[in-house]
């Protein structure tokens, strides 16, 4: 998993395949981390879009303790 900046409100989450993206995709909106504000699932990754008062560092250390959930 990478996550990285995405403009000023916003994390790219990048994850090895389909498979990995739905159980995090699955984890994250069923127990969004604080500060997430919608996630946007793609082939292999997520965007995750912030409120304005979220910390990044923060969100991103949520999803890397994240477990991913049954796709």
């Amino acid at each position: 998993m990478r996550i990285l900046p995405n403009g000023d409100r916003a994390l790219l989450v990048e994850l090895p395949g389909p498979e990995e993206m739905l159980g995090l995709y699955t984890a994250l909106t069923a127990a969004p981390p604080l500060g997430v504000a919608d996630v946007v699932p793609a082939a292999r990754t997520l965007t995750l879009l912030l409120d304005p008062s979220a910390d990044p560092a923060r969100v991103a250390a949520a999803v890397r303790g994240a477990r991913p959930g049954a796709a």
